[in-house]
């Protein structure tokens, strides 16, 4: 049974940090797609073309830290504030999560360039997490409580237990529920905590935690777990559900209702055999609305288009299962990728073929931060400026002269 543990233990460790987000290739490809919308209007910032840098956070300080500081060096350089080949941060899009998105802010805001968030933002008490330059792009996390509470009483569900990811966070989301459940008569059946996967903590002392916290899930008599959490949250929940299955054979069926957070989305957990469990879950989600032109602009993805997509590859064979041609095939084994796989046939679990969601965030952001540049074109005299002026006057544009508008997520293609 140790062994069991250990080895799954270790498989989704080796997913979790190993393998891409494919259905957060999306965002990428919503950037992308998004800039290359503005680039070919002629009524949008005319004579100047946008240009980007995509940098991974991998859930980590330091990477974080370090792909910040090299968006505001120049190329090649770590050094930062300094600019010699005429390009300028003018903006950050991030992060999907509220640690990350600090852990920018926290090094944005001493240059004061403008931090666009797409992704759900928790504020935690004694935490300083604001700034002039600080956009969201997604209503306030606390509209989501009000939301929870709505939906209990609709349903009628006025015995339930709360479980939320071991931080900071998931002790704020709980504080701030338990007594909106006290004043509208819902009975809390149980609090528990659900741990991250970390590489710091020992695997028998994170066991140790899931089998409590399963423990108590079993025990309740509650139908309905509200649950808190992220990505690497999620991912503890998943192992919890397993390691409780593997030992006393008796799964852990509840009706789930999660915040935007969660995600259901990585490859572990659409391979794992209990996914059944979460069928019928209710999450909430950001606004969204459809994009035209986004599909075919996903559609032109395939293997074949390796060279001009950097994400494509790690994308390609985490989604499909197969190996693309290496340069160095002897080192990897597997089936092999023929070519003519589909996006479309993939589950949304994967890879959504529409701009949803985040992604959705995403795009808005990016028009947010061209209609800023654009009003500050506009505020020049009403002379015509030829095509030089206007790159000029770009040019001395600084980053903290950007001002998105205060309703960002309005935001559409041709507003």
């Amino acid at each position: 049974m140790a062994s069991f543990k250990a080895e799954y233990f270790c498989d989704i460790i080796h997913n979790f940090c190993c393998s891409m987000m494919t259905k957060n290739y999306q965002h990428v490809l919503a950037l992308a797609f998004a800039v290359n919308e503005i680039n070919g209007n002629p009524m949008l910032l005319p004579n100047v073309s946008l240009g980007l840098h995509i940098y991974d956070s991998y859930l980590d300080a330091r990477m974080t830290y370090q792909a910040i500081l090299k968006l505001l060096s120049a190329r090649h350089e770590m050094i930062p504030n300094y600019c010699c080949d005429g390009q300028k941060l003018m903006a950050v899009v991030g992060g999907l999560h509220s640690e990350t998105s600090i852990q920018i802010a926290t090094i944005l805001n001493i240059y004061m360039v403008p931090q666009l968030l797409y992704g759900s933002f928790a504020a935690v008490p004694g935490r300083k997490t604001q700034s002039p330059s600080f956009y969201q792009m997604v209503s306030s996390e606390a509209h989501q409580y009000t939301g929870i509470i709505q939906l209990l009483l609709h349903f009628r569900w006025t015995w339930v237990g709360v479980l939320a990811v071991d931080d900071d966070y998931g002790e704020t989301f709980v504080q701030a529920l338990l007594p909106k459940f006290s004043e509208n008569g819902i009975c809390l059946a149980f609090t528990e905590r659900t741990p991250q996967v970390t590489f710091v903590s020992g695997v028998f002392e994170f066991i140790d935690q899931l089998h409590k916290a399963s423990s108590v899930l079993i025990g309740s008599k509650s139908n309905v777990t509200v649950f808190y959490g992220d990505i690497q949250s999620t991912t503890g929940l998943q192992l919890m559900l397993a390691e409780n299955l593997f030992n006393t054979k008796i799964p852990i069926e509840k009706v789930w209702i999660a915040t935007a957070q969660w995600d259901l989305s990585s490859n572990s957990f659409y391979k794992m055999p209990d996914i059944k469990l979460f069928h019928g879950a209710i999450s909430f989600a950001a606004h969204t609305n459809e994009m035209l032109g986004f599909d075919q602009y996903v559609w032109q993805r395939n293997a074949n288009s390796l060279e001009q997509d950097g994400f494509l590859r790690d994308f390609w064979e985490q989604a499909f299962g197969c190996l693309l041609p290496q340069s160095h095939p002897s080192e990897r084994s597997g089936d092999a990728c023929s070519g003519e796989e589909r996006l479309e046939t993939l589950s949304g679990l994967l890879f959504e073929m529409s701009l949803k969601g985040h992604s959705y965030s995403v795009y808005n952001a990016v028009y947010a931060v061209a209609h800023a540049l654009q009003a500050m074109c506009s505020l020049r005299d009403k002379v015509k400026a030829t095509a030089h002026e206007d790159k000029m006057l770009l040019r001395n544009i600084q980053p903290w002269q950007v001002k998105p508008p205060p309703r960002c997520i309005s935001f559409r293609s041709g507003l």
